[in-house]
């Protein structure tokens, strides 16, 4: 009886210590992700989501960004957003409420038609931020209602998000197949929390990796990709001893650098003629890395994270 009141105790107090969560829909927050969109043989950087401005609507205050508005029941625990200026169709974005087995159907305007999204909670976990309890989500999304073949998985976190999008993968604008969008950093208040358990996962689009401290204070997502095709790719990751860096097309001359979740540097290489090096018998520590390979000639800049088991 003891020892289970102690553990009680242990966790009102880390629900406590911190004060109050964060919430969605609050207006201090602002998200920062990394796109990565080929346009005619370009690779782009950075984009940048927070809220800038509110309605009054049904007499709720929806927070508005761009041309959504957005609105949450922090009692029921859900969020809901809608296209400006229809402000007729309704749609749920975030349940805090579901379980494992639970599924969503979401229908939005994709492309120009109404499109049916089918995503059933895979498994339920959580994160502690700014020291208070968060649950994680992980889903699998489906084409169709069978629920037989899966087309992606996602990771959305209470109160921060999609890791892959602001709205994903309810997007009323419509999404494009040639963009790629993750989340590198999110600020609530102009603070950035860590998560004690990061998003680390091996999905159908990639690897993905998330931990909201490392990539918000390294900036990597700021610099600017590929000028030209392609994109540099760490061959197998997680990386073992044979592990390559392969380049889109050889690099006449080049500078690689793989630094830590630190920013400490674990390679610096200049390099001429190579369109591949190996990497993985250069890292022994494991843990999160990240490569940046530039091309002289070309002014070109490639980025990039891998993981180290």
């Amino acid at each position: 009886m003891k020892k289970t009141l102690l553990i009680v105790l242990f966790f009102l107090s880390s629900f406590s210590s911190f004060g109050q969560k964060i919430h969605f829909g609050d207006s201090t927050n602002v998200w920062t992700f990394f796109d990565a969109r080929v346009d005619h043989g370009t690779w782009f950087g950075t984009s940048y989501a927070l809220f800038d401005g509110d309605t009054v609507l049904n007499g709720k205050k929806w927070r508005t960004y761009g041309a959504c508005a957005y609105y949450e029941d922090t009692i029921a625990g859900k969020v809901f957003f809608m296209t400006l200026p229809d402000t007729t169709d309704i749609f749920l974005l975030y349940d805090y409420s579901l379980a494992p087995g639970d599924t969503i159907v979401n229908r939005t305007n994709e492309l120009g038609g109404i499109i049916a999204s089918y995503n059933k909670v895979v498994s339920v976990d959580a994160t502690l931020v700014n020291g208070l309890w968060y649950k994680m989500w992980k889903f699998n999304g489906y084409e169709s209602a069978d629920y037989t073949t899966i087309i992606d998985t996602f990771i959305i976190i209470e109160g921060i998000g999609c890791v892959e999008g602001l709205h994903y993968p309810c997007n009323p604008l419509g999404r494009s197949p040639v963009v790629s969008t993750q989340l590198e950093c999110f600020e609530n208040n102009g603070s950035s929390y860590p998560l004690s358990n990061p998003v680390w996962e091996i999905g159908l689009l990639g690897n993905f990796y998330f931990d909201n401290d490392s990539s918000c204070r390294l900036n990597l997502g700021a610099a600017k990709l590929s000028r030209g095709m392609g994109k540099a790719t760490v061959m197998p990751d997680p990386i073992n001893e044979t592990s390559k860096l392969v380049f889109p097309y050889n690099i006449t001359s080049g500078l690689l650098v793989v630094c830590n979740d630190l920013g400490q540097p674990a390679i610096n290489l200049p390099f001429k003629n190579k369109d591949e090096i190996l990497i993985g018998d250069e890292i022994k520590i494991p843990g999160v890395y990240y490569y940046k390979v530039t091309d002289n000639e070309h002014g070109t800049v490639y980025s990039g994270k891998f993981l180290k088991r």
